[in-house]
């Protein structure tokens, strides 16, 4: 969470809004209030180089909650904050989806750098290209047309899609902006066989009737929903921090000798 505060910080937002369960937000808000407790609990869990940037997005940026009563899907997510939108445009990332920076710019600076060159208020989609045969893992960007090396326009999001329905294997991961009129198609969503409302099913409908982007980010991508790519970002994570990292190299070193 605090990544993402930061990633969001950093890119120019100011105003957030976190949907979560009612059992959550007690802790998250805990969290977000400055104490002692809590810088030295940061200091202890190895990442009191952070609290800098803590102190900076927890004094200068506006975080309201919104509680999802029952986990009906992502597109019932984004209803939920129907109300702290107020007809503007708004970005949306996924707790699951981490990005380190790139050449000190974050994933979602991309998104609204590209959405702010646009006439039009389009919905955009942040991503990666994927192997294909992880291509049933993810929602896979159906691209009709490329507009530079790093921008494509598509007409919908193909869930587990079969090889021959894929022309580049882009996967949209965690990183969206949306214009307001996404809750219109949000309304027009089907729920899954899972009874669930998918906000990739909400995009696809609103990219037949607009134009819809897919920016490919050169940032790193680390899906802490997987407690393999969990750990390893961890493990990057800390060998970038200038004062764990190098304790943290020899440490690695050991063990492996150790094991071997």
């Amino acid at each position: 969470l605090l990544y993402h505060l930061i990633e969001a910080r950093k890119s120019g937002i100011t105003d957030v809004l976190i949907i979560t369960s009612s059992a959550k937000k007690h802790a998250i808000k805990t969290f977000l209030t400055p104490s002692k407790t809590i810088e030295q609990s940061m200091i202890k869990a190895g990442i009191g180089d952070l609290l800098d940037e803590y102190n900076d997005v927890v004094k200068n940026m506006k975080i309201s909650f919104a509680i999802q009563h029952k986990m009906l899907g992502t597109s019932d997510a984004v209803r939920v904050g129907r109300f702290w939108a107020k007809g503007q445009p708004f970005c949306m990332l996924f707790g699951d989806d981490t990005y380190s920076e790139y050449e000190g710019k974050p994933a979602l600076r991309e998104l609204i750098d590209l959405y702010e060159s646009l006439d039009e208020k389009a919905v955009i989609v942040g991503g990666r290209e994927v192997g294909m045969d992880e291509i049933s893992r993810y929602g896979i960007i159906g691209i009709t047309e490329s507009v530079n090396d790093n921008v494509y326009k598509f007409d919908k999001i193909l869930e587990k899609p079969k090889r021959e329905e894929v022309v580049k294997p882009f996967a949209g991961l965690g990183r969206y902006i949306f214009p307001p009129s996404i809750f219109s198609y949000i309304k027009k969503t089907k729920p899954s066989p899972k009874g669930e409302y998918l906000i990739t099913d909400a995009i696809s409908l609103m990219a037949k009737d607009n134009n819809a982007y897919f920016i490919k980010l050169p940032q790193q991508y680390y899906d802490m929903g997987n407690k393999l790519f969990a750990l390893e970002a961890n493990v990057e994570f800390a060998l970038r921090d200038p004062i764990l990292g190098p304790p943290f190299m020899e440490y690695l070193k050991r063990k492996i000798n150790e094991n071997q």
